[in-house]
């Protein structure tokens, strides 16, 4: 019951903080470099997967 009420607290704030028009284009802004990290990562990963059975 205490998880319940905690995802609730977080959902209410997240959605008080995303109704923010300036925050959601921060949390956009965030989350496009965090995906861009994770795709050069996976990239590199890969080259050196190749490269290393070649």
């Amino acid at each position: 019951m205490k998880k319940l009420l905690l995802y609730t607290v977080i959902g209410v704030a997240g959605y008080q903080y995303f109704k923010s028009k300036e925050n959601r284009e921060k949390a956009t802004d965030a989350l496009n470099k965090f995906y861009a990290g994770v795709e050069s990562w996976i990239s590199k990963l890969q080259q050196s997967n190749t490269s290393g059975r070649s």
